[in-house]
């Protein structure tokens, strides 16, 4: 027997081992190829997660940006009716000042208006406009600014004048600030974020310098004619799924070359989206790098595939990680990035107490000249310097993040102003305690606006606001060394609590009868006796007592509750005047304040007629007072009213004469039968020329055959120079405050009961 016949075993055990090991290699490499294709999906979808974190991270703020502005444009917008012509301008400066608007003005409901710089606008037809006033807010599209070139978006809500829609509150901004929020560092500065419209046109372009160049004004045209989209994607299906106000991903290619991945995110306003793109070899290892990886390992350890699968395991913690860092880190200081400190810190904040942690808004005073005299890297160091610094001396629980350039935020635990002041001096100390050994001393002092988070449900974007706006604002005198610190105060806050405790309580206090009608005497000069009084309202409420008029007023004449107020008042005058009839007190009318919501119905009269029969008064005995500036506002319905007034046989006195631009012209125009200095013209000492104003219009009336009443008189000299002028009658504290009915009728009939 052959050896070859009789001996095939050691062939066949060659081949069977053969054959166990291409079992064993194909096992091994199919399992291998199924998890390189399971990573590869896992890495993708990684990816996915991460690009729609950031996106709505990015989102978030911009949406918190849009809301913040409309907030402050409407705080603006319920503040504006309560200020005097002369006030508003400054107001508007102050205003564009402290929320950062590149302009602030009004514009009428045809869309024209002027800017405090003169210029005129013509905006009529824009769509802002008609959302503004239709749904309560508004905002355009890109526009260039007719006053510097600037592109400019710009905000606007419904003002309301006198409880009527009288045009809009408007604010532009530059497009540069809503860039400034797309400016997040993430995937280590490589990913960057766009702003576009339901149709696709650009709003707001990334401020990213490495965004690949775009020819067009619309990113869906441009994916259509350059893009090269990864299989199972497609445009038409980005556009269905935006027109829907769906989220998702895009993977595609540009001329550039570069495979990016695109997550698209509704904002809250105008149908906006926002477009979040990173190169995919940014956000990981690269698709072939890893197929190359797994095949060599394959071939090397076929009997070790478990090895080969911990390596792969390793490789992608190692993404994961470098994806957290990239995605959380801020490349400079190497702390936190903006996106890890807002959601970490909004956290802490959901679950904490009022006042159990303050936001500081940090910045180097004017480290630009750092940068420009000593270059960028020298800055650099700078930050990580000062990041350091604040780092080391934060308690458990705080956190220190560079938001933009030289600013920092930092969450702190404790609201007790003094302990928060003491410890940014002592860190700006620290900061600057490499001057110590130095002969020429560069001090780097630091400013901060600390809010004292008293409501942890506020967005993050409005907690930074308010510690921004603390930061901006002048600091106290002795501050002003290394360390300048200034708090929020939340005045603004506080009034508007008051003010909705009021609207919430006035329909009820005027049904209880909580609101008490108040005389102050005029005295007629040349008699020397009580000849008239004016009557006042107050508000008694039953557990703070005496609510002083400027709470309640102005508030009830915003939202037109002050016309019930009026009748009630007037119909409490007419019943006061029955009284004093019917005991023999005649010749002494009472005057009645008109509040301007009052003109809006033109027939609104006809109630104070009916009211006045009904308790049978003369109507001489009656003065209804309107202000001088309703002149400004409407001067054909104010003589139409007046007319009215003296048709019905009612008195009609002009309050507040001298307040206006104009009073001369009010004098040609409306019929008065009373005229009331204001009371400015009383206010601290009177030089001549001041006195022969006085003079002068109290002769004008005198010639008009008008009665004057000096309002506002505080001092007995002023008493005898209107005597000498001529003056009728006069009102004020030199004889008496407003007082209640029965200390009128106690002090001046000397009544008991």
């Amino acid at each position: 027997m052959s050896i070859t016949q009789n001996t095939p075993g050691p062939k066949r055990s060659f081949r069977a081992v053969l054959c166990v090991f291409a079992l064993v290699g194909l096992l091994v490499v199919s399992i291998g190829a199924y998890y390189i294709d399971t990573l590869r999906d896992s890495m993708k979808e990684e990816t996915n997660r991460y690009l729609q974190e950031i996106a709505h991270h990015v989102s978030s703020m911009v949406n918190d940006r849009i809301e913040s502005t409309f907030t402050a444009l409407e705080a603006i917008a319920d503040t504006y009716p309560r200020l005097s012509e002369e006030k508003r301008p400054e107001y508007f400066r102050e205003m564009e000042k402290d929320y950062g608007f590149l302009r602030l003005l009004v514009l009428d409901e045809t869309g024209r208006g002027e800017t405090l710089r003169g210029t005129r606008l013509d905006l009529g037809g824009q769509p802002f406009l008609k959302a503004a006033l239709e749904k309560g807010r508004g905002a355009s599209g890109p526009m260039i600014s007719t006053d510097d070139g600037q592109e400019v978006i710009i905000f606007a809500v419904p003002l309301y004048l006198d409880g009527e829609l009288a045009g809009v509150v408007a604010a532009s901004n530059t497009t540069e600030t809503l860039r400034n929020t797309l400016n997040v560092e993430s995937f280590g500065g490589a990913g960057f974020c766009h702003i576009i419209d339901i149709n696709g046109d650009f709003v707001v372009r990334s401020p990213n310098p490495i965004v690949e160049p775009i020819a067009g004004d619309n990113y869906f045209a441009v994916l259509e004619q350059q893009g090269v989209l990864d299989s199972g994607y497609s445009i038409p299906a980005v556009k269905e799924d935006i027109a829907a106000g769906l989220t998702g991903i895009l993977y595609f290619s540009l001329e550039d070359g570069i495979h990016k991945a695109m997550a698209y995110v509704p904002l809250e306003m105008n149908q906006w989206y926002l477009l979040s793109v990173v190169p995919i070899n940014a956000a990981g290892v690269s698709e072939q790098k890893i197929i190359q990886q797994a095949i060599f390992i394959t071939i090397c350890v076929v009997l070790a595939f478990l090895a080969l699968i911990l390596a792969l395991m390793s490789i992608q913690r190692r993404n994961q990680r470098r994806l957290w860092e990239i995605a959380y880190v801020d490349p400079v200081t190497g702390g936190m990035s903006q996106a890890w400190f807002n959601g970490k810190a909004e956290a802490l904040i959901r679950n904490a107490t009022p006042g159990t942690y303050a936001l500081a808004s940090l910045d180097i005073r004017q480290f630009k000249l750092m940068n420009d005299l000593f270059g960028s890297q020298a800055g650099d160091r700078v930050l990580r310097h000062l990041h350091d610094v604040i780092r080391t001396r934060l308690k458990q629980g705080e956190l220190v993040s560079r938001i933009a350039a030289d600013t920092f935020h930092l969450l702190l635990k404790g609201g007790n102003q003094t302990e928060l002041r003491s410890r940014l001096t002592e860190m700006a100390e620290a900061f600057n305690a490499f001057n110590r050994e130095q002969k020429q001393k560069y001090f780097l002092p630091i400013s901060v606006g600390v809010y004292v988070i008293d409501d942890p449900k506020l967005s993050m974007i409005a907690i930074q606001d308010r510690a921004n706006v603390a930061r901006k604002r002048k600091a106290e005198e002795q501050e002003q060394g290394l360390c300048r610190c200034a708090f929020y105060s939340g005045v603004e806050q506080e009034q508007l609590l008051r003010e909705k405790e009021i609207a919430n309580r006035m329909e009820t206090a005027l049904a209880e009868g909580e609101f008490e009608v108040y005389l102050q005497p005029k005295v007629a000069l040349k008699e020397e006796r009580v000849a008239g009084a004016e009557a006042l309202v107050r508000w008694r409420d039953p557990e703070r007592g005496l609510v002083p008029p400027n709470d309640f007023i102005p508030v009830m004449e915003r939202n037109g509750f002050i016309v019930q107020v009026d009748l009630y008042v007037f119909e409490q005058v007419c019943g006061i005047l029955r009284r004093w009839l019917e005991r023999g007190i005649e010749g002494i009318p009472v005057s009645v304040n008109l509040s301007r919501a009052h003109l809006r119905d033109s027939e609104f009269l006809k109630k104070y007629q009916e009211i006045q029969r009904r308790y049978g008064v003369p109507g001489d005995l009656i003065e209804l007072e309107l202000t001088e500036t309703l002149v400004f506002e409407n001067l054909e319905a104010l003589k139409k009213v007046v007319g009215q007034i003296h048709d019905m046989g009612f008195r009609f006195a002009m309050d507040d004469f001298g307040s206006g631009y104009s009073s001369l012209n009010v004098l040609k125009d409306v019929s008065a039968d009373v005229l009331k200095l204001d009371r400015e013209f009383f206010v601290g000492e009177q030089d001549a020329r001041s006195r022969r104003v006085v003079e002068g219009i109290i002769g004008l009336a005198r010639n008009l055959k008008m009665r004057t009443v000096a309002e506002g008189v505080e001092r007995m000299e002023q008493v005898a120079f209107l005597r000498e002028a001529g003056c009728d009658l006069v009102q004020g504290y030199v004889f008496s405050k407003p007082i209640s009915l029965e200390e009128f009728e106690r002090r001046y009939f000397g009544w008991e009961d």
